[in-house]
């Protein structure tokens, strides 16, 4: 009888062991989804910057085109001497 009662509760905690490596098996595959999603965000944030670099290139190259002589505040200040 006492023999039958340890079987039993033999039997529950290798059903309960089972049901954790069930859920540790679970929570590592949640892991490497996780780890996965993380990864593609970043390449998107990544390609994001790279097109935000390029653009500010283009920006810089077209500042740089114009004429050092020019005199942006020359030219307000003519503008309203001529305006008054």
């Amino acid at each position: 009888m006492q023999n039958e009662q340890i079987k039993g509760r033999l039997d529950v905690m290798q059903n309960m062991m089972g049901g954790l490596q069930a859920l540790n098996v679970a929570t590592l595959a949640s892991s490497v989804v996780g780890i996965g999603v993380t990864v593609a965000s970043t390449m998107m944030i990544l390609q994001r910057l790279r097109g935000l670099k390029s653009d500010l290139s283009r920006i810089e190259e077209t500042v740089d085109r114009i004429p050092a002589h020019l005199n942006i505040e020359g030219s307000a200040r003519d503008t309203c001497k001529k305006l008054s």
